[in-house]
């Protein structure tokens, strides 16, 4: 899958990516805006990204030769967006319910903000905590994300040098960029992550929103199998359901996934796929209509 310039993704498709994952998240908590707070979906890109990195082989104890799991990369990219889109949707509620102007994200293609960095520049003071809930004690976690400050590499290069640090198949890299990413979920960054994360599949040329809507559709199916309440087996015959989605998805283009006039039927393709693959009954299946409007 080559392509001649950067993956963009406009931003009426990162909102309707919004409205699927706000979805989502009110059919497994109709309150979650209330019960969840910002550090919760921190927490979650912290394990994710951790998860992430522990798809390199950077352990110099053990499988140094192995080569990175890129189809566990790809799942554990989906799973940050699917806390970062998350993270952002409840800051820009906790910043309405106070009465105080919305903070301006950064998103992609023709976002808001015309001084708005691309997903690869460097980041600086914007990377300072955002929304009503940052902590004093952040602003240690914001100096370490900001240029100037050693990184985890040290040298003024890594320091100096944006996110993600490409080319993502190089696991120095890939550990550089997603500790990064960690840093950031301190201080409640959720809109850089998610353009790192989409600069990420770019990178690594998968179809990142195919893959999301795939991943939505199957923790949909989790939580009908009682995921919520522990009885949803994930591993059936040694294969684990995150597996089953790279085929649901094959065929799919980013063209497709990401223009305007096409990525409602293309959404509804991915989803009516992995409900297949599930063996989902009819009656039980949401298409992808009803998760955005």
């Amino acid at each position: 899958m080559s392509r001649s310039a950067p993956l963009a993704i406009s931003p009426a498709i990162v909102r309707a990516l919004s409205r699927m994952q706000s979805g989502l998240n009110g059919f497994i908590d109709p309150q979650w805006l209330r019960n969840r707070s910002l550090d919760d979906w921190g927490l979650a890109i912290t394990l994710e990204a951790a998860e992430l990195i522990d798809s390199y082989p950077w352990k110099w104890w053990k499988n140094v030769h192995a080569q990175p799991d890129f189809k566990n990369v790809r799942i554990e990219l989906v799973d940050i967006l699917h806390f970062s889109l998350s993270g952002t949707r409840q800051m820009d509620d906790e910043v309405l319910r106070l009465g105080a102007s919305a903070a301006p994200h950064s998103n992609i293609r023709g976002g808001s903000s015309s001084s708005a960095p691309s997903p690869a520049t460097a980041v600086g003071h914007q990377d300072a905590p955002r929304g009503p809930s940052a902590r004093p004690a952040d602003q240690a976690a914001a100096a370490s994300a900001a240029p100037g400050a050693e990184r985890h590499t040290g040298g003024a290069n890594s320091a100096a040098a944006g996110y993600p640090r490409l080319p993502l198949s190089s696991t120095q890299n890939a550990v550089d960029t997603f500790r990064h990413v960690i840093d950031l979920s301190r201080v409640h960054r959720f809109d850089r992550i998610t353009e790192i994360v989409i600069a990420s599949a770019d990178d690594l040329q998968f179809n990142l929103v195919a893959y999301y809507v795939a991943k939505h559709t199957l923790n949909y199916i989790r939580q009908l199998g009682g995921y919520k309440g522990g009885q949803y087996k994930k591993v059936n015959a040694g294969v684990e359901d995150n597996e089953l989605l790279h085929q649901c998805i094959h065929g799919i283009t980013v063209e497709t996934a990401t223009e305007d006039a096409t990525y409602r039927a293309t959404w509804e393709t991915v989803a009516q796929q992995v409900y297949e693959c599930f063996q989902v009954a009819p009656s039980e299946r949401r298409g992808v209509d009803s998760w955005l409007n």
